[in-house]
């Protein structure tokens, strides 16, 4: 069966605030919903490393989907100064 995979980096304004980002999902990485999908994110300089591995093309979507929307609020809350 072929695995299904993505790495998305996010930028941002100072490696405290990607340090920040990756706390919140940092919470969701292994959990026990992710049962067709691993994930891992670190931080590298001002961004967020985000690299998720599916079995199927559903899981990776939802798995994706479910980080951005986290790394989004919390984007939200520094601000949005990120993008300047």
């Amino acid at each position: 069966m072929p695995e299904y995979s993505a790495e998305i980096r996010i930028f941002f304004s100072s490696e405290e605030e990607a340090e920040i980002a990756l706390k919140a999902v940092s919470l969701e990485l292994g959990q026990e919903f992710e049962r067709n999908s691993k994930s891992s994110a670190g931080v590298e300089g001002s961004s967020v490393l985000l690299k998720v591995v599916a079995e199927n093309a559903t899981a990776l979507k939802a798995s994706v989907n479910s980080y951005l929307k986290l790394i989004g609020l919390t984007y939200d809350i520094l601000g949005g100064n990120s993008y300047g």
